[in-house]
């Protein structure tokens, strides 16, 4: 590729347009914070289209094979940064763009060392980019967004994450960010605020803030090497690009924005309360919602309060924990094991409370507001800032099923147990390997996809029977399932507070970049602005908190109240883990 072909000469004049506009933003008011919000949206407008999810490819079998990773797309004609830890010269990758397009891509030269490398999409056609940055521009401070595609939440799109750069040189060489990062974002784009690439994600440690990226300077000083299919295991094969001095990159430093401006607007909100209640004899705290409504024709005021919170962590003997001392006794009105939530009830009326109107606020939840404030409000007024990583997805329920620990085969017509696995559920029913399974909780099973559908209904702690047969004697045995242990050694996996338990099996979700542990779940989330965006309903992972938005929620709470009050009692508590 000739010099002046260089990605990042195609954007001078844009850079240095947009470099003057946001030069310097210092004291931030609330149309400043508003500006700097439509400032991280249209970053994300700019190059989101660009960002790619990658699969190596066995074109042979059609088929997918090794883990997912992340890319972006930085020339029309199709080439893509990722990482040298995931991509391979010679071989062949799938392609997924945002829009749905499948393409396949050749991997080029690759730089083990820097952990860069480059692929090309094979098709001819005129593809989205993003455009390059400078990362020897950066400054410690410098907001930064990632944008790419983790393996645990498996979703079609992108999500997105917010950050600032901590130091533009680490001691490796690489960019270290606040913006968080975990399996299977490696190789996606890190940008700047004008949506330019300025780094590529490459490697995590165990604490939150600890995220690096490969400086994109790296893939410019040997964009003409890593444009050819060779793995550089010898650095003296090595030689340099001439890099294009980009003149606007040093006007673009947006320092960072307070975090007193953007909870300006939320002082009066309603805060997250902590309830206590016991499972299994252990006391377990965890945060709830309080929700206030008015009846009857006149609007008067129910004396009641109505309590939100994550039912998997919400046992039976549930107390208030306020800070004037007081511990009210909780009342259990209805539990929706669907979509983990618990109603509960206090016998007074509490100073503050969401209001229960027939219509919840309007809040955006399209691409427009990708990138969005959002601020996840504890007892105290103590705030957790996050921005708005997605729109609305559906989550199956995978990581929330409870663990059985027998793998099955199809063989002569029959389910036999393949392997019991050492101290699971299984093992400790009875179960043995060549086990013939015939049912389950007396549901007939014939093929393998009956197995795995009929274990898939029920969640950890549940009680379930197996039928088999054993030596040609039928049995029917108790097993209780449990959770799905932590084989994952990970980084991303030992971060302080760890996931939630039940964290999937959602309807309608939304994911932001809030640090939030499990015991903070059930409390209230909100936008800059004090609109009620929803409640936190689960740590999903390093880079996502999920959210059960604010119609859901309303909707939700309405039926299980009208369901409760019909029926004039309340309804009796499942006994966790009996």
């Amino acid at each position: 590729m000739k010099k002046s072909k260089s990605p990042g000469m195609k954007i001078y004049s844009l850079t240095l347009l947009i470099g003057i506009l946001f030069t310097h933003l210092a004291v931030f008011s609330q149309h400043e914070r508003k500006q700097f919000e439509k400032g991280i949206n249209k970053a994300i407008s700019r190059s989101y289209d660009a960002c790619v999810k990658i699969s190596e490819f066995d074109t042979l079998r059609q088929a997918n094979i090794g883990s997912q990773f992340s890319g972006v797309s930085v020339t029309a004609e199709g080439h893509i940064l990722t990482v040298a830890h995931a991509a391979f010269p010679g071989r062949i990758y799938k392609l997924y763009f945002p829009d749905g397009k499948t393409v396949l891509a050749t991997g080029l030269g690759r730089i083990g060392s820097f952990d860069a490398a480059v692929l090309k999409i094979k098709d001819k056609g005129r593809w989205p980019y993003a455009p390059l940055g400078w990362s020897g521009k950066l400054n410690s401070g410098d907001p930064c967004i990632g944008i790419s595609y983790p393996v645990m939440l498996d979703q079609p799109l992108p999500t997105v994450r917010f950050g600032y750069i901590s130091k533009p040189v680490s001691d490796k060489g690489f960019i270290e960010s606040s913006c968080k990062m975990e399996q299977g974002d490696s190789g996606g784009p890190l940008f700047d605020f004008l949506g330019r690439v300025i780094g590529l994600r490459s490697y995590i440690y165990a604490p939150e803030k600890n995220n690096f990226d490969v400086p994109v300077d790296t893939y410019r000083k040997y964009w003409t090497k890593l444009n050819l299919p060779v793995d550089y295991t010898d650095l003296k094969r090595l030689t340099e690009d001439v890099i294009a001095v980009d003149t606007g990159a040093g006007l673009v430093h947006v320092k960072s924005i307070s975090g007193e401006v953007i909870t300006k607007n939320l002082k009066a909100v309603t805060t997250g309360i902590w309830i206590n209640s016991l499972i299994k004899g252990k006391m377990q705290r965890v945060l709830s919602t309080p929700f206030l409504l008015d009846v009857g024709k006149l609007g008067k005021a129910n004396r009641y309060t109505y309590l939100l919170s994550k039912n998997s962590m919400v046992g039976d003997h549930v107390k208030l924990e306020l800070s004037s001392g007081q511990n009210d006794l909780v009342k259990i009105l209805n539990r929706d094991e669907e979509n983990d939530l618990v109603l509960m009830q206090v016998e007074r009326r509490l100073k503050n409370g969401i209001q229960l109107n027939e219509k919840p606020d309007t809040v955006g939840t399209g691409s427009e507001d990708l990138g969005k404030f959002l601020i996840s409000v504890l007892p105290g007024h103590e705030y957790r800032m996050s921005v708005l990583g997605s729109r609305y997805f559906s989550l199956s329920r995978f990581f929330s099923v409870g663990f059985f620990g027998a793998g099955a085969i199809f063989s002569d017509g029959k389910i036999m147990l393949r392997n019991v696995a050492k101290g699971s559920p299984a093992e400790k029913a009875g179960l043995k390997q060549y086990d013939q399974l015939t049912g389950v909780n007396r549901v007939g099973i014939y093929v393998p996809q009956d197995y795995g559908a009929e274990l898939s209904k029920h969640f950890p702690e549940e009680r379930i029977s197996i039928q088999g047969v054993r030596d040609s004697v039928r049995f029917d045995l108790p097993v209780f399932l449990g959770f799905l242990p932590n084989w994952n050694s990970h980084p991303d996996s030992q971060f302080d507070g760890g996931r939630s338990r039940r964290l999937d099996g959602f309807k309608q979700v939304l994911v932001h970049d809030a640090i939030i542990k499990p015991e903070e779940c059930g409390g209230p989330v909100y936008d800059a602005d004090g609109n009620f965006y929803g409640i936190n309903i689960a740590r999903f992972s390093r880079t996502g908190t999920l959210i059960m938005p604010s119609a859901l929620i309303y909707n939700l709470i309405n039926s299980m109240k009208d369901y409760s009050t019909k029926h004039n009692r309340v309804l009796k508590t499942r006994e966790l883990g009996k």
